[in-house]
């Protein structure tokens, strides 16, 4: 299933991850904490308006989201 984030984009695409969906949820995305680049894409861990932690990956070749929790 294709993961969908809301992100702002600015000089490039998915700069700023805004809030996503993951389960049927709607998540608002608090704080980013982290943020990398590898040679697919982009990523960031992320804290939401529920106090959970999760890691957005951003692949550039297929363009597209995937959304994990991140274990703590």
């Amino acid at each position: 299933m294709k993961e969908i984030v809301h992100s702002h984009s600015g000089f490039r695409y998915a700069e700023k991850p805004l809030s996503f969906q993951w389960k049927a949820d709607e998540f608002k995305i608090i704080r980013i904490i982290a943020e990398w680049k590898t040679e697919c894409g982009h990523n960031f861990t992320v804290i939401t308006d529920t106090d959970r932690v999760f890691e957005l990956n951003y692949d550039e070749n297929i363009d597209q989201w995937q959304v994990k929790p991140f274990n703590q």
